[in-house]
């Protein structure tokens, strides 16, 4: 089952600011800052809940960025010292972009799957409206 429920395809960026050192206050803040942030800028954003390398967060989705916001969103991800950020692009292939050295990694493919199944994953997302994404390991 593919992302989209109504076959609207736009690329969508992925990020988080939490860093497991931070307090929950602190990661807490400047989550709702860089929301804050993206939303002044005009991005379309949204709050998803999830798991990275198998520990809880919640993490932004914005959908179809410009490259303005774009480039909002790496000075956000490397001011909190985020490693990476999600690319996924209209065909739902997902990238991640590594903000110190801006290299690219092929990953596979973002997927709708169950909640079962995305418990078995160590990074998965789920949004407001309940449906969990994961993404298939190319090769």
């Amino acid at each position: 089952m593919q992302v989209d429920r109504n076959d609207v395809r736009e690329p969508l960026t992925v990020f988080s600011v939490y860093r497991a050192e931070r307090s929950d206050a602190e990661n807490e803040a400047l989550h709702r800052g860089a929301l804050l942030e993206l939303k002044r800028a005009g991005a379309r954003v949204s709050v998803l809940d999830g798991c990275y390398r198998g520990v809880r967060e919640r993490s932004i989705m914005v959908v179809g960025p410009t490259f303005a916001q774009s480039s909002l969103i790496r000075a956000i991800a490397a001011r909190t010292l985020q490693e990476s950020i999600l690319l996924i692009s209209i065909t739902r292939a997902a990238s991640l972009l590594y903000v110190e050295s801006g290299r690219h990694e092929h990953l596979g493919q973002l997927e709708c799957v169950p909640m079962a199944e995305a418990m078995l994953h160590d990074a998965w997302s789920r949004n407001a409206e309940g449906y969990y994404f994961v993404v298939r390991q190319a090769g």
